[in-house]
């Protein structure tokens, strides 16, 4: 689902990836589920200048991407 929405062309995963968003790396230590849901489908809800677009993804594809975004410690 990551690489379905292309996160890739803006975020950062170790060495992958891109720079112009924030690196990803260890979001899961430092954001929890909550946050994520809201920041993902609302990103201008946290930022009104925020360029990043929500997510596309809904249901379990969301929870999902969220997972494994935790992952990444």
């Amino acid at each position: 689902i990551y690489k379905e929405q292309q996160c890739v062309k803006c975020h950062r995963i170790g060495s992958t990836g891109a720079k112009m968003g924030p690196e990803l790396t260890k979001v899961g230590a430092s954001r929890d589920k909550a946050w994520l849901v809201a920041y993902l489908t609302n990103p201008k809800g946290e930022n009104p200048k925020n360029k990043m677009p929500a997510v596309k993804v809904k249901g379990q594809d969301l929870d999902d991407l969220i997972e494994y975004m935790l992952s990444l410690k």
